[in-house]
């Protein structure tokens, strides 16, 4: 109760995003080989902040979109994040990256890869996550994740682990060594997962009634829960 299924571009419509692009449920999906994007502005040239998301040593409460021009590769912007120096866990700065249109199931096979650099040479832990952050499974795409102070591509090929069933995001700790303060720059990222449909995908609608709170997974949750909620139709950061 509470909880019913559409398309992607239902629960756009539904979270106020409007409709997305694509075929219409019934489509024909792309067949195993065909890759499809699960994210968008992966070079964080455009607007929609909606797939790049942080939080950082200067607002640990709350997920933003933090670009900084002139940063990326090449000139170009890029994602930042800033890592207190005296934080008291590894999660305290986070990148997100959250493909909030397409539910992964165990056995999805997904090419990951995106440049990075810091200003002090780290490393990172990647975990899987549903909604960002709404843990899920402690390793996803490999690892540690290096960090270094030149512009380095990283990349994974492999399939999403039983354990990771229903994630939708990939989150990296960005505070492992607690005492590093420091500045993350994340580019170019790509995701990709094989037989991908767009817009016909079936995902999660939440229904919120009488004031209920779901997260993105379709699970009730109350005050207590951090992260993003859907309440009476609406998206918002639950602090």
């Amino acid at each position: 109760e509470g909880v019913y299924f559409g398309t992607a571009a239902e629960l756009k419509a539904a979270l106020g995003g409007g409709s997305s692009e694509g075929g219409e449920e019934g489509g024909e999906a792309p067949a195993a080989g065909d890759w499809g994007a699960v994210i968008f502005n992966g070079d964080c040239e455009g607007e929609d902040a909606g797939c790049l998301l942080s939080k950082d040593g200067n607002d640990m409460d709350n997920f933003k979109w933090n670009v900084k021009e002139g940063a990326g590769v090449d000139g170009s912007k890029c994602a930042t994040v800033y890592a207190t120096g005296a934080a008291e866990n590894e999660w305290d700065a986070q990148f997100f990256i959250y493909a909030k249109d397409y539910v992964f199931k165990a056995g999805d096979k997904f090419k990951f890869s995106m440049m990075i650099k810091a200003d002090k040479e780290a490393e990172s832990s990647a975990q899987a996550h549903v909604a960002p952050g709404s843990y899920l499974h402690w390793t996803i795409i490999g690892g540690p994740v290096k960090f270094t102070t030149e512009w380095a591509e990283y990349k994974f090929e492999g399939e999403v682990p039983a354990e990771a069933d229903g994630m939708q995001t990939i989150a990296f700790n960005l505070n492992q060594d607690k005492t590093l303060e420091n500045n993350y720059y994340f580019d170019n990222i790509s995701w990709e997962v094989e037989g991908a449909p767009t817009a016909i995908q079936k995902v999660q609608i939440v229904k919120a009634e009488n004031g209920a709170r779901y997260n993105l997974a379709g699970q009730k949750v109350d005050a207590a829960y951090k992260g993003i909620v859907i309440q009476n139709g609406k998206k918002f950061i639950q602090k």
